[in-house]
């Protein structure tokens, strides 16, 4: 067939799709029977493109003609609309797509007590968020918008009902791998039964509580990014308090969770306290001043619900946190493809303790990062989804070019994201890669993009490998 992507003799094909704001890269294999395996890691787009719809179904038809309709691996590195909705809007077009095998990270095996208990927490989280939204909305405070965008990257968004939620989506998936779905856990070095000279080493998610929950970089001389961002503050007990005053009969709560909320939250025990309902019922009027429109800038009863800000960032960067993050070696003891989806600090900061064993040979994180040719970079180029020391800095291999999706102008203009991809960071992978990026919102590197530090047939060498259309750019690599 003249549209299936091959995988030339001793090389192997990344192809980075055209979507807009999301990940979706499909990867041709050499197999064993001398027939490509593929593998798709992730395929989704950002919930607020107007034509995300028509996007995704031309992305899955070309996945599934590309392939011939067989994947020999589906990597789904964790649960936001920007690497899944692919699943979810282009259901019909992966209903023919057979997926030998389904690889997610641990955190996404909803049957284990310790990923039932993150779940918990996650939903007093969500259902706190919602609850937010749905008070600020009906007092026109512009937050709710903000809120309900981050609700939107796991189809928690107002008017989302009736469509499958992230959950229902991420399980569809689960099931098509059928007997291959495996839920993987940092240290572990996997194969695929059809590839020779193929390794996935597991770096991520992390297994430590702690890590999971460590998004942003630290300051001073642990600074782990290019950019310092103070951690927030604990925001449970915020949860808890907004669904004990507002969601009493969510279900969302366990016993113990109520009683553990903290009307501490608040300056006056309860006793003290007056709803708005029942001011406005007050038979005497004494509340009539104080809730009369040309007064509503002075009160200040929901202020403390601005808090809502926080944690909705934080849910997002925790779940990033989850990504399911994989080193893929070509070849015996050579390339590697660092693929972290998502990633944030904690993730990456898990992976530097790790060591794989192979026999009597131990691979280390300094090993893999040292022999990274290609970095699919992580979180669309945004401030704390690339270590510095720990992370690109240790990318030295002479051939290292990166692949950056992302819509610059998309995340400016409609997402409101001022900073992706973050500027330092996106200098020092020019610097790094000898300005070998492949952008998925602009054109390849040309002729005229050639820096001084690349000679002209280093350069030409690089162009010849790149083949571009107008659905996607791939780059051909040697094992």
């Amino acid at each position: 067939m003249p549209n299936i992507m091959t995988a030339p003799a001793g090389s192997v094909k990344v192809r980075m799709y055209k979507q807009g704001f999301g990940d979706c890269f499909l990867i041709a294999l050499p197999g064993r029977d001398g027939k490509p395996a593929y593998v798709l890691i992730d395929c989704g787009v950002h919930h607020k493109d107007k034509d995300n719809l028509a996007k995704m179904n031309r992305t899955a038809k070309s996945v599934k003609e590309a392939t011939d309709g067989r994947l020999e691996l589906v990597a789904v590195t964790h649960e936001h609309t920007d690497h899944i909705d692919g699943f979810k809007l282009a259901k019909e077009v992966f209903d023919g797509v057979a997926m030998d095998n389904v690889w997610m990270g641990w955190t996404e095996d909803y049957a284990n007590p310790r990923v039932k208990a993150l779940d918990r927490a996650f939903a007093v989280h969500l259902e706190a968020l919602k609850i937010v939204r749905d008070k600020l909305k009906s007092s026109r405070s512009g937050l709710w918008e903000t809120i309900d965008n981050l609700l939107a990257f796991y189809g928690e968004e107002l008017g989302a009902a009736g469509r499958m939620s992230n959950r229902e989506t991420m399980t569809w998936v689960q099931k098509k791998g059928g007997g291959g779905l495996k839920f993987c856990a940092p240290g572990e070095v996997l194969t695929l039964d059809r590839v020779d000279d193929v390794r996935f080493f597991v770096l991520g998610p992390p297994l430590l509580d702690s890590l999971l929950k460590k998004s942003a970089p630290s300051s001073g001389k642990n600074k782990e990014t290019y950019i310092t961002d103070p951690e927030n503050a604990h925001l449970d007990d915020f949860a808890l308090e907004v669904i004990r005053q507002e969601g009493a009969t969510s279900g969302v709560l366990s016993d113990a969770d109520a009683k553990n909320a903290l009307a501490a939250r608040h300056p006056f025990e309860d006793r003290y306290r007056v709803s708005a309902k029942d001011a406005k019922l007050d038979p005497d009027h004494a509340f009539d001043d104080y809730l009369s429109r040309k007064n509503s800038w002075r009160r200040i009863d929901d202020k403390w619900l601005e808090l809502a800000g926080e944690l909705a960032l934080k849910l997002d960067e925790h779940t990033n946190n989850t990504s399911l993050a994989l080193a893929i070696e070509i070849g015996a003891g050579r390339n590697v493809l660092l693929f972290p989806g998502d990633a944030q600090v904690g993730n990456w900061l898990g992976w530097q303790d790790l060591k794989w064993k192979d026999g009597r040979k131990e691979t280390t994180i300094d090993d893999l990062l040292g022999r990274t040719v290609l970095y699919k970079v992580g979180h669309h180029g945004s401030h704390n989804a690339t270590l510095k020391k720990l992370g690109l800095e240790k990318m030295t291999h002479p051939d290292l070019a990166a692949l950056l999706p992302v819509d610059e102008d998309f995340a400016k203009n409609v997402a409101k994201w001022t900073a992706i991809p973050y500027p330092d960071l996106l200098s020092r992978l020019m610097e790094k890669t000898r300005h070998r990026v492949i952008r998925s919102d602009k054109p390849a590197p040309g002729q005229k993009d050639r820096p001084y530090s690349l000679g002209k047939e280093e350069w030409k060498g690089f162009m010849k490998r790149i083949e571009e259309t107008d659905l996607y750019t791939e780059l051909t690599i040697a094992m």
